[in-house]
């Protein structure tokens, strides 16, 4: 098998502006563009209804995939030249990953005297009031653009340095992302959970790693995130 990480297949200024396209684009410049369209023609109701969310979903997951085009070729290509190895790493990995998931959170928990992370509590009451947006956004959208960003793009980056900081970076990156809007806020209880999310990216990274193609870890990232809808449908049943 063909080994890519050495090298991303565009150029260092794409890189970049990938990065701030995912980055200060979504968190910052694009909500502001499109509060202000929306403000301009008197649709701010959009809001409330989840309707400007998705859109700008939509935007954000298009754009990005044609943007990495190059990347994603090359991850389907690796997939269906070695499928067996894809299906294998998915079936070997799942289970540590839940495990893993599930004693750390519970610690965490614990810790925190909280029940979940910030994240997990947001990710409740949408799928309370927006059921349609939250399965988008956790199956398709999440699964999609954190894999391009934290394996296909840093992961990438750092591997020519080594593989350690390649997992290692990538994953304390993609365990700060699901805590840093609760860490902005002032609520520093909530780093009690990085741990949990640094090791699933851990995992993701390993399958990234063993197969070379970037479906693998959206492959699995979409069936934890399915899971842990279907255990959040679960409980709010028996509950």
């Amino acid at each position: 098998m063909t080994d890519h990480r050495q090298r991303l297949p565009f150029s260092t200024q794409k890189q970049l502006f990938i990065l701030f396209h995912l980055t200060v684009g979504y968190q910052v410049l694009y909500p502001l563009l499109l509060l202000s369209i929306l403000d301009l023609i008197g649709q701010n109701a959009l809001l409330d209804s989840g309707v400007a969310d998705f859109g700008l979903s939509l935007f954000m997951l298009f754009s990005t995939l044609y943007l990495v085009k190059p990347l994603l070729v090359e991850a389907w290509q690796a997939m269906i030249d070695h499928p067996f190895l894809h299906w294998k790493t998915i079936l070997t990995i799942l289970p540590m990953m839940l495990i893993s998931s599930i004693l750390l959170n519970s610690l965490a928990a614990y810790l925190s005297q909280a029940d979940q992370s910030v994240n997990q509590t947001s990710l409740i009451e949408y799928l309370k009031h927006l059921p349609w947006l939250i399965l988008f956004q956790a199956l398709f959208y999440a699964p999609i653009l954190e894999e391009i960003m934290f394996r296909g793009l840093l992961y990438r980056f750092f591997h020519r340095y080594s593989r350690f900081w390649a997992i290692f970076v990538s994953s304390l990156l993609f365990g700060f992302a699901h805590v840093s809007g609760s860490l902005f806020t002032g609520n520093f209880n909530d780093l009690w959970f990085w741990p949990t999310y640094m090791v699933l990216g851990y995992f993701l990274a390993l399958a990234y790693e063993k197969t070379d193609s970037l479906f693998t870890p959206m492959t699995l990232h979409l069936l934890n995130n399915l899971i842990g809808l279907w255990s959040i449908s679960m409980a709010a049943i028996l509950l």
